[in-house]
């Protein structure tokens, strides 16, 4: 404990300093030593002084420690007993916890639970919606808005009444991060070679690119998703394998859909991880409609999977609604749309409390509408009274 200086007035009137330690409570070891010294005959003023408190800190803790044991013709007996002072002080503890703001029967946690329970959304896409809509939304006029941690901790409690699928960052324990090697070397650019605007996220048309995977005995199918670092608008494409040709083909397909000038406008640069997948990127810069390129890839370093941060917090979203070993060949892109079109229409904290979907059109990028993804919230009309 640090020792922290005060000022005190002495009976002279005269300024005097002194030290003393950070508060913290009595520990059980302390409060044995405090019975032993006191049994001894010392004074209030030495005990403090040898368990390292304020002589009130002794005062009041024999003051809650003692009680009367016996009576007989002598009198009252009293003694301190350190368990019952431990006691006490652990019953005093969880008094003063504060109690939660809402009960299960509260307005606001019964529309957090509706919301999920009827969008199959998680909650933090519920409570970016209430938030962003709380004026307009009745049953909330009157009631306070708690944060996304705060909700974690009522689901502990039992306030609040979820499936584990609603809460996408769970107390989940991490081992302890290992340093690995690269395993190849990186053939094209690295990502410090990356344009400043790709880097803080002022202009749009930076992505980041990986694979989902699918079942290990079944199909090789997989997943190509694609996230713009500004709007963190999010597409999912199905390839056939996890080879460097499905990857292109995915590209050329994409190119051909889009047309060249939009392709060119949307498609800036993308960064990959290393994968073997990814190591043809003159390949995959190639564009259909000529030798030239129609966007410039960059490599992010081995085993630095936080410089593809938006990527994978993205895969981990698709994740939920398809698990691991997931046979893609069973999964058409029309559902694969459904599960992306709820990322990219859901209303986001960090993009101030919009959608992907809306700062796209903002931009009069029509991405989503040429890929056909729809907004699935529509429901949210006959649930809160209202259309977004």
């Amino acid at each position: 404990m640090s020792l922290i200086n005060y000022t005190i007035k002495t009976k002279d009137n005269q300024l005097k300093y002194v030290s003393r330690r950070n508060f913290t409570h009595l520990t059980k070891q302390q409060r044995e030593n405090i019975a032993s010294y006191f049994e001894l005959g010392y004074s209030k003023t030495k005990i403090a002084k040898l368990v390292g408190v304020h002589r009130t800190t002794i005062v009041r803790e024999l003051k809650r420690g003692t009680f009367r044991y016996k009576v007989d013709t002598n009198g009252s007996h009293y003694r301190y007993e350190p368990e019952y002072a431990q006691y006490k002080a652990n019953d005093n503890l969880k008094k003063s916890k504060r109690k939660p703001i809402h009960s299960s029967e509260s307005p606001f946690i019964k529309l957090i639970t509706k919301l999920v329970n009827t969008l199959n959304c998680s909650i933090l896409a519920a409570h970016s919606f209430i938030v962003r809509h709380r004026n307009e939304i009745e049953v909330l006029k009157d009631q306070s808005i708690v944060s996304v941690p705060t909700l974690y901790k009522y689901a502990h409690k039992g306030i609040l009444k979820l499936k584990k699928q609603a809460f996408p960052y769970g107390l989940k324990t991490k081992g302890q991060n290992k340093t690995k090697e690269a395993k190849m070397i990186q053939k094209g650019d690295n990502i410090a070679l990356r344009p400043e605007e790709a880097n803080n996220r002022s202009e749009f048309g930076h992505w980041e690119g990986d694979l989902v995977l699918g079942s290990k005995k079944g199909s090789k199918e997989c997943l190509l998703t694609l996230v713009e670092r500004q709007t963190r608008a999010f597409i999912a494409l199905k390839i056939k394998d996890k080879t460097n040709e499905s990857v292109q083909n995915a590209f050329d397909q994409l190119e051909r859909k889009l047309g060249q000038q939009l392709f060119k406008l949307i498609l800036k640069t993308i960064t990959f991880d290393n994968g073997k997948e990814f190591v043809r990127f003159n390949e995959l810069e190639r564009s259909i409609f000529g030798s030239e390129k129609r966007f410039k890839v960059y490599y992010a370093n081995p085993y630095h999977s936080w410089e593809r941060g938006s990527n994978e917090n993205s895969n981990r979203w698709i994740r939920r609604y398809f698990p691991k070993g997931t046979d893609f060949s069973k999964i058409t892109q029309g559902e694969i749309n459904k599960a992306i079109s709820k990322i990219n229409y859901t209303i986001r904290r960090k993009l101030n409390f919009k959608s992907s979907a809306e700062l796209l059109n903002e931009l009069n990028i029509p991405l989503l509408d040429l890929l056909d993804i729809k907004n699935p919230y529509y429901k949210l009309k006959l649930i809160l009274g209202f259309s977004l």
